[in-house]
């Protein structure tokens, strides 16, 4: 399931970001960057098999 949110996430910034990009819109700019990083913290779930905690979403390269 986390791999499945994780593509459609993933797919659906990179099409905002294009979008974005082709017309110059760059308020949805912002938001396809944020629907990235919302789609890579899902991939980060399916490869650890777990939920993450909030300190582990938030400073993915710290140690908790």
């Amino acid at each position: 399931m986390a791999v499945c949110l994780a593509l459609v996430w993933l797919c659906g910034g990179a099409f905002a970001c294009y979008f974005a990009l082709l017309h110059f819109r760059w308020g949805m700019a912002f938001v396809a960057l944020a629907a990235l990083v919302y789609g890579a913290a899902w991939l980060r779930a399916a490869a650890l098999s777990r939920l993450l905690t909030w300190p582990e979403l938030i400073a993915p390269w710290r140690r908790v």
